[in-house]
């Protein structure tokens, strides 16, 4: 059948990403700890944890301290899509390893996984009621690339990060 074709021929639209239960702690990358940039006292903390000179709740409770805008410690379960840069350097690490500190845009992060589990691809008994809905999802998606693409080849546009930022300072 189509369905069956079109799940066969497209075997990444039935994967499930890898997922993990992280532990986020982050702080703006502009921030000045101790006589520390960000960045170096994310090593710091990760560098005494490893040592276990500190607890992830020592190290949640410090991050509150300096930033407190987004919750600091257990975040839950997390996709870890390819198409997320910073989730990509998360998903290298195993359960019970620290990941970071990695700089995304104004913040500087560091992560500890807690569970992970793997991606895997699904089975056609797990998918056939729901192939056209995927399907569809897929098309849609796919159209929305191509046309992006092709307007920015055409029109010649890039985009900046930084101009983009600016707008909403």
């Amino acid at each position: 059948t189509e369905k069956r074709q079109f799940f066969e021929e497209h075997p990444e639209v039935f994967r499930v990403p890898p997922t993990a239960r992280l532990e986020r702690f982050m702080l703006p990358i502009q921030e000045s700890i101790e006589g520390l940039d960000a960045k170096s006292k994310m090593a710091e903390w990760r560098s005494q944890w490893l040592q276990n000179n500190t607890s992830l709740g020592e190290i949640g409770s410090s991050a509150s301290k300096i930033f407190n805008l987004e919750v600091q410690g257990d975040i839950g379960w997390i996709n870890l899509s390819d198409e997320v840069p910073l989730m990509r350097a998360v998903a290298l690490a195993r359960k019970g390893e620290m990941a970071g500190p990695v700089v995304d845009g104004d913040f500087v992060y560091l992560f500890f996984i807690a569970d992970k589990h793997e991606g895997r691809q699904l089975t056609w008994e797990e998918i056939e009621s729901d192939i056209a809905q995927s399907a569809l999802s897929y098309c849609k998606k796919s159209t929305k690339n191509d046309l992006e693409l092709r307007l920015f080849e055409k029109y010649g546009v890039k985009l900046s990060s930084q101009n983009i930022d600016k707008f909403f300072q």
